[in-house]
């Protein structure tokens, strides 16, 4: 599960990194990877209630982080139901959740947003 983390998160570097360090909107190749990793999160989620079972672990504090990261770039139109489930799931599970990420998090949204409108 970590390891498919761990594309998510390359593939996010290179999709944001690009957008946010120096203003180079994501090719449509690019954006291709993006849905197709939130279609694959969305697969992981039939049946279970966390990623990697019925037990928040791990693997949902990391895929969270850029998941709704993803969402900023592909908005999903109530494309993957169990994904924004599984969000708000964690959202109210996590320990702190809005405390720990929120700031963080709004200042990126800005950044991404700012970036794509350029």
């Amino acid at each position: 599960m970590l390891l498919f983390s761990e594309d998510l998160f390359y593939l996010g570097r290179e999709v944001l990194g690009a957008l946010l360090n120096s203003q180079i909107q994501p090719s449509p190749e690019m954006m291709k990877k993006v849905t197709d990793a939130q279609e694959n999160v969305e697969k992981l989620l039939l049946g279970r209630d966390f990623i990697a079972g019925d037990v928040l672990t791990v693997a949902d504090f990391s895929f969270i982080t850029i998941m709704d990261l993803y969402e900023l770039l592909s908005p999903p139109e109530n494309k993957y139901p169990l994904t924004k489930t599984w969000f708000k799931r964690c959202q109210s599970t996590m320990k702190d959740f809005d405390k720990v990420n929120k700031k963080g998090a709004d200042i990126l949204h800005s950044r991404i947003v700012e970036a794509l409108a350029t």
